[in-house]
C-alpha cells in the first residue's frame, strides 16, 4: 500500500507542475482555455521551427565568399612580395614596360 501511495503522491505532483506551466499561458480569463491552447500550440510551434531551421541552409541568402578562407590559414610561411624594387627584381620586363610609358 505504502507503494501506490508514493506513485500516486508521484503522479499528482507532476500533475500540478503541469498545470503551473499550463496556468501561465493564461492571457485571457474568459476565455482561459482557449487561451492555454493558444499559448502551449504557439510554444510548440515556436520551438519546432527554431529546431527545424537550425538544419537548413537559407534559400537566397548568398554565402560569403571569405567563409572557409580565414579558419586556420595564416600567411605565415608565404612570401610576400610588397615594394616596387622587389617586383623589378622578379620581372625586370615589367619594370622596362612601366618605365617606356612614362
Amino acid at each position: 500500500m505504502d507503494k501506490l501511495q508514493a506513485d500516486i503522491i508521484k503522479t499528482l505532483c507532476e500533475f500540478e507542475i503541469f498545470l503551473c506551466i499550463l496556468k501561465a499561458y493564461v492571457r485571457n480569463r474568459r476565455l482561459s482555455e482557449a487561451s492555454i491552447v493558444e499559448g502551449y500550440s504557439v510554444e510548440e510551434t515556436i520551438e519546432f521551427c527554431t529546431d527545424y531551421l537550425a538544419y537548413v541552409d537559407p534559400v537566397g541568402i548568398p554565402k560569403s565568399r571569405h567563409e572557409g578562407r580565414l579558419e586556420g590559414q595564416g600567411t605565415l610561411g608565404h612570401k610576400m612580395i610588397s615594394s616596387r624594387a622587389e617586383i623589378c627584381e622578379k620581372s625586370p620586363s615589367v619594370c622596362i614596360a612601366t618605365h617606356d610609358r612614362s
